[in-house]
């Protein structure tokens, strides 16, 4: 993922697509601390690329512009060494059981833990893994801004929205009667007051440069989630009150944004064609050619109702698709001698999943291809039709990974398929 970005970026580059000084920024960000906008580029910063920070002991691997490594944290919590093992995870809404790479070196990390703590929404994959579940509001049952969404415009060019749009919500119903949940965040404030941590607070910055500082909170009376909220948003293009009033959202086209001329002292220039990244290009190598034993490949895909293990449960979101198909193109499935919504089993040399099998005539044949995050554990495998399956226990982790972020190879993963009874 690191390369492909890179070669993004290089491309974006090559052809020119970056405004020019005295342009109009078409989606400047509305809530997220503002920052002008210079038609200058910015040099490489290897310091923060990767290889900083602290390394992880099962693996070697530093931390990298993306984040800690997650491709090898299992093999931090599976550590035989107790002075270095992890030994707890705060999962904040993630679903590693059906997310992360190789779900059964997942599952024996996790059972593994001395604390698993989930915050969740739903009983998930990895919440039924939990020692405690925090169970937390939905998002319609709390304030809310369409903050998060202005760093899609930030991301690339071609991503996020085409206009300035933002929106504040109050809670649009109440909780439960009687029920205990509470907001994501009160769980931290709440652990960081009982062991007498000070927490700060930043405006939201997407570009990385800190205009407003942080905030200290107050730990002994807590904010409420609308204090957060401004604090979050200070210095932003529009006050929050000005979205707060426009009921519903509305496009902030003023003040307009436009890209400001270079500094005349600026020498900065993109790192495309970085010697590095063109070095690893070779060792890329193709797989092996489909072979008697591993005849087809497994490719991955995304379903454009739901997002990675979110909105499984939701009939509304899944739309009567209750699993996650295994789609071929229909002279391949005819010449396994299967039929559309057959059930069959899925098989790589690291484990085997069931699945249901469609037909999808955009395909190349010898391709099998799945969306992820799906499924449960193997004790739920005869429940694929009402939950789908788990793509990523065909992976391994810790073999053909990426040098930079640990992360192995998720899709183009030898299979075949076996009739299923």
């Amino acid at each position: 993922t690191t390369l492909l970005e890179y070669l993004v970026l290089c491309l974006n580059s090559v052809c020119g697509r970056w405004q020019r000084a005295g342009e109009t920024v078409r989606d400047p960000g509305t809530l997220g601390q503002f920052v002008q906008p210079v038609a200058q580029a910015l040099p490489p910063y290897p310091e923060y690329a990767y290889g900083f920070g602290e390394t992880m002991h099962g693996r070697g691997v530093r931390n990298s512009a993306a984040g800690m490594p997650t491709g090898a944290l299992s093999d931090e919590i599976l550590l035989q060494n107790e002075q270095h093992r992890v030994r707890a995870l705060i999962n904040h809404g993630g679903n590693p059981v059906a997310a992360w790479p190789d779900q059964l070196k997942t599952l024996q990390a996790m059972r593994s833990l001395d604390l698993l703590v989930q915050l969740d929404v739903t009983m998930s994959a990895t919440a039924r893994e939990a020692d405690y579940v925090i169970a937390v509001k939905h998002p319609l049952e709390m304030a809310g801004t369409s903050l998060n969404h202005e760093y899609l415009s930030g991301y690339a060019p071609g991503y996020g929205a085409t206009q300035p749009w933002a929106q504040y919500t109050p809670a649009v119903v109440d909780a439960p009667a009687g029920s205990d949940l509470i907001e994501d965040w009160e769980f931290f404030y709440g652990v960081a007051q009982r062991m007498g941590l000070a927490l700060r607070i930043k405006p939201v910055s997407f570009t990385g440069t800190v205009r407003i500082p942080s905030t200290s909170l107050d730990m002994v009376n807590k904010p409420g989630t609308d204090e957060l909220l401004a604090l979050l948003t200070a210095g932003s293009r529009v006050p929050l009150d000005a979205v707060k009033a426009a009921d519903g959202g509305a496009v902030f086209a003023e003040p307009a944004v436009t890209v400001a001329t270079a500094r005349p002292e600026w020498e900065g220039r993109l790192d495309a064609g970085n010697p590095r990244m063109l070095a690893d290009l070779p060792a890329f190598e193709a797989p092996a050619a489909p072979d008697a034993q591993w005849p087809l490949r497994l490719v991955s895909r995304r379903q454009i109702n739901v997002l990675n293990s979110s909105g499984h449960d939701i009939p509304g979101q899944h739309r009567g698709k209750t699993y996650n198909p295994a789609f071929l193109h229909p002279d391949d499935l005819a010449a396994l001698g299967l039929g559309a919504g057959d059930t069959v089993t899925l098989r790589s040399a690291r484990a085997s999943i069931p699945a249901v099998v469609e037909v999808d005539r955009n395909l190349r044949r010898g391709l099998v291809s799945m969306a992820h995050s799906w499924g449960g554990g193997p004790d739920t495998d005869d429940q694929v039709r009402e939950g789908g399956a788990c793509t990523g226990r065909l992976l391994t982790d810790d073999a053909d990974y990426e040098a930079y972020t640990a992360m192995p190879r998720m899709s183009n993963i030898p299979v075949r398929i076996e009739p299923r009874a």
